[in-house]
């Protein structure tokens, strides 16, 4: 006891010290602990982006597919009667000798 009041400054310095050290821990904790929920909540906004652009994508995928099956059978279709215009064209180059045969 005699030393503490023979080293009261000493003392108080010490104890002010500590109280600051304790401040600052308290401020870092709670800092650290504003942090961390801030940091939950966008992992958590980004795990329900993820999830929404996943499914946005699997039904781009989806329509992508049926859009290049929808082609493959338009090109079918366009196939198909470029065919058939050739043929009407044989026709009417037949008709159009018989035509001609006739009229002589």
């Amino acid at each position: 006891m005699n030393w503490i009041r023979a080293n009261m400054q000493t003392v108080i310095g010490w104890i002010l010290g500590l109280g600051g050290l304790m401040v600052a821990a308290a401020i870092q904790w709670s800092a650290v602990t504003h942090a961390q929920e801030v940091l939950t909540h966008k992992v958590e906004e980004t795990k329900q982006t993820s999830a929404s652009n996943s499914k946005a994508i699997s039904t781009i995928e989806l329509d992508v597919r049926i859009l290049d099956e929808r082609q493959r059978k338009m090109d079918r279709v366009v196939i198909r009667q470029e065919e058939s215009i050739k043929d009407l064209d044989k026709i009417a180059a037949r008709l159009q000798a018989i035509a001609e045969r006739i009229e002589q």
